[in-house]
């Protein structure tokens, strides 16, 4: 009988895969890889690597399962270990030059037109000019915008997968936000000040 992923009790699953299910396995990644993917895309804009990274990440968890820690949050737990993959890969591979926090600076979080919510709730126009804010933020404000407001993960969580206290994902939320308002605020006063000069 296979599991049915929006059924099954997250803390169960993950309990299930760590005493050896193999369908609990599968569940998890079938229903966290391509999410674990849009994340890792972001960081490393490096497809390849993201894949190698998400396999790697998947065949330690397989090989550790027993040894694997319990967790309310696989989603959690799975971005937090990705990341760190991903820095591991990136600080051994004499591809990429510099240090892991110069490689993260390429982070970019697109949020696009696909999602109904937005469709219906904001306009193209106000979509677009909320991207070009969001394309002029710093990449650590980026990330800790996608993933607090795009992936629903709790502050708590947020500074256990970038690594940083949760006074500081506080701070760089503060400031994103404030950023943006700056920034939404200028494009709205340039789109009236040429209204005005074609009225």
């Amino acid at each position: 009988m296979n599991l049915n992923i929006n059924e099954i009790d997250e803390i169960d699953l993950w309990n299930d895969f760590r005493n050896g299910d193999k369908q609990a396995y599968e569940c998890i990644y079938r229903k966290y890889a391509p999410l674990l993917y849009n994340y890792g895309f972001k960081i490393t804009a490096n497809r390849g690597l993201t894949q190698d990274c998400i396999q790697e990440l998947f065949i330690t968890l397989l090989v550790n399962k027993s040894k694997i820690n319990q967790t309310d949050s696989i989603k959690f737990y799975l971005y937090k270990s990705l990341r760190r993959e991903l820095m591991r890969a990136v600080k051994n591979d004499s591809r990429f030059v510099g240090e892991p926090a110069e490689f993260e600076s390429s982070f970019n979080v697109v949020f696009s037109c696909e999602y109904d919510l937005i469709q219906e709730q904001i306009s193209a126009e106000r979509l677009a000019h909320l991207q070009r804010a969001l394309d002029n933020l710093p990449p650590r404000q980026k990330e800790v915008i996608f993933l607090r407001f795009y992936e629903n993960l709790s502050f708590e969580e947020i500074s256990g997968v970038m690594g940083i206290e949760q006074s500081s994902v506080y701070k760089i939320i503060y400031k994103a936000i404030d950023n943006l308002q700056g920034k939404l605020l200028l494009e709205y006063a340039i789109v009236l000040i040429q209204l005005q000069t074609i009225l």
